[in-house]
């Protein structure tokens, strides 16, 4: 299992249809980045077939615990990932 730290500033150059966010619904529907998907970390084994083992993701919850078990789960399942260092805190506060 291995993955990725990226930046928020690194995320910005990232294709947003390529960032998950796995916070749940309330909070992603509260604030979230344009574009990005939500899969809340608790669902993410229900989409996991729906993902492509040759994108790399870029993860993203609100302080970065969450987009670490999330990173964790997808490289132990053969999937590219980054998990984004701070999560949205980071994002809001750049």
């Amino acid at each position: 299992m291995s993955f990725n730290l990226i930046s928020v500033e690194e995320l910005e150059s990232r294709a947003a249809e390529n960032i998950i966010d796995v916070r749940d619904t309330a909070d992603f529907n509260e604030v979230h980045i344009e574009g990005v998907r939500n899969i809340p970390l608790i669902g993410l084994p229900n989409f996991v077939e729906e993902l492509d083992p040759n994108t790399i993701y870029s993860i993203i919850c609100y302080s970065g615990n969450r987009s670490t078990q999330a990173c964790e789960y997808l490289s132990a399942r053969g999937f590219q990932c980054e998990n984004v260092i701070g999560g949205m805190n980071a994002w809001l506060s750049k």
